[in-house]
């Protein structure tokens, strides 16, 4: 399961597509000066957990990266 903020959806919707993640459901939480922050969930159903782990931390590492630079 992961938590994406809804600015970030979209990036999120690439990556995670191609690791059959799925959005499961969407929350609003009250952020800091008032300003609500949604927040979307998003989970995987399918596929075996060994390889679902290891497709993605390949993905987490890559979005490190690129968060690094």
């Amino acid at each position: 399961m992961f938590v994406v903020q809804a600015e970030d959806k979209d990036y999120f919707d690439k990556h995670f597509s191609t690791l059959e993640y799925h959005i499961e459901d969407s929350y609003m939480i009250p952020g800091p000066e008032g300003n609500d922050i949604q927040l979307y969930v998003y989970t995987q159903k399918s596929g075996k957990y060994a390889t679902m782990v290891d497709r993605t931390a390949l993905k987490l590492q890559f979005i490190d990266t690129q968060i690094q630079e």
